[in-house]
């Protein structure tokens, strides 16, 4: 329940004011931004490299020699379900669901894991001609990336090289394509120790969209300006809730997975209160942002006026919560605000 000490109403109208000016890196890709609207607990000691969701939960499948593991793990708990580990030989890479079955790559061993995805148990093994980085399934094919330009498609059952695709925009190769969620029919791919996701055609290879995940982890750009990045600590894992259509990100040595909206700059989503407080001369509410997206608080005595007023600064969305407190913008006859948006 909600008390005000004041005759207090708010409208909370949406204006979209700026227009997508794209930079040159991909002047005619649809770049999007994103809005955390979860986060869920993961261990910060793994070194993420393939992420899936499956009947409501997560698996999860990591790297590095004498580390690498193939995890279940409860949503929303971060509770570990079963883990299975892999010979210290082997540096885990991507994973992908087929048919009850997961499918591990290794980096340079060029070997694979099967296994039954309820009791991890390994099934079989199989090779492939490449590095392995990412995996992902589109229904009929595996979809393999290498950290070149390249994605494969591989028979998910004989896994057996069915040709590739070159991943590129306007002819320019994009190379260093890592984890991949097959989305919608897109192959999103994390793009190594970038802060972005490529939204790829799979006929084409033709980049049909850039997300700019920049700010998702808050403490990257710590780690980005102390020089730590040595650490591997990049966005890396990407899961898809094909029924409920959610979407999940994660990073190595993330501590948190975060589920999140995605949708175009030119398209701002509507701000949602999620806490709301009004004392004697101030309003404080806290809502979701998206990064790319700045918020102007307005106040007008009338619903009907003509003549909103700035009241605050204008405030620059991160992706994340962000609390709006508004000083002394209450007056006893009480009043309308409103939160307009613009783009950066």
């Amino acid at each position: 329940m909600i008390t005000c000490y004041y005759r207090v109403r708010f409208l909370f109208w949406i204006i979209a004011t700026a227009l997508l000016a794209f930079p040159g890196v991909l002047p005619r890709a649809q770049f999007l931004t994103y809005q955390v609207v979860a986060s869920y607990p993961h261990d910060p000691r793994v070194y993420t490299q393939g992420l899936i969701f499956h009947e409501g939960n997560l698996f999860l499948g990591t790297g590095l020699h004498a580390g690498s593991f193939l995890r279940h793990i409860e949503l929303p708990s971060g509770k570990i379900i079963g883990e299975a580990s892999l010979s210290e030989k082997y540096f885990g890479e991507g994973i992908a669901m087929v048919d009850g079955r997961i499918i591990q790559l290794t980096w340079l061993s060029r070997t694979g894991f099967v296994y039954d995805a309820k009791t991890f148990k390994e099934l079989r093994t199989f090779s492939y001609d490449t590095e392995g980085w990412g995996l992902t399934y589109d229904g009929k094919r595996l979809i393999l990336s290498d950290g070149t330009d390249r994605l494969y498609f591989l028979d998910p059952n004989t896994f057996e090289n069915q040709g590739h695709i070159n991943v590129q925009h306007e002819g320019v190769p994009l190379e260093h394509l890592n984890e991949l969620e097959f989305v919608e029919g897109k192959v999103w791919a994390n793009q190594w120790y970038t802060e972005h996701v490529l939204v790829i055609d799979p006929q084409t290879g033709a980049v049909n969209a850039l997300i700019d995940f920049t700010g998702l982890y808050p403490d990257l750009r710590k780690r980005i300006s102390y020089g730590l990045l040595d650490t591997g600590a990049v966005l890396n894992g990407i899961a898809y809730d094909n029924k409920d259509k959610r979407i999940f990100i994660t990073g190595k040595l993330w501590p948190s997975i975060y589920e999140v909206i995605v949708h175009p700059l030119t398209e701002p989503i509507a701000p949602r209160i999620d806490d709301f407080v009004v004392t004697p001369g101030s309003v404080k509410f806290t809502t979701l942002t998206s990064r790319g997206i700045s918020y102007q608080v307005e106040s007008s005595l009338t619903l009907s006026s003509r003549k909103w007023e700035p009241v605050g600064p204008l405030v620059h969305g991160t992706g994340h919560k962000k609390t709006f407190e508004v000083q002394d913008a209450i007056s006893s006859e009480g009043g309308f605000f409103r939160v307009t948006l613009s783009i950066q």
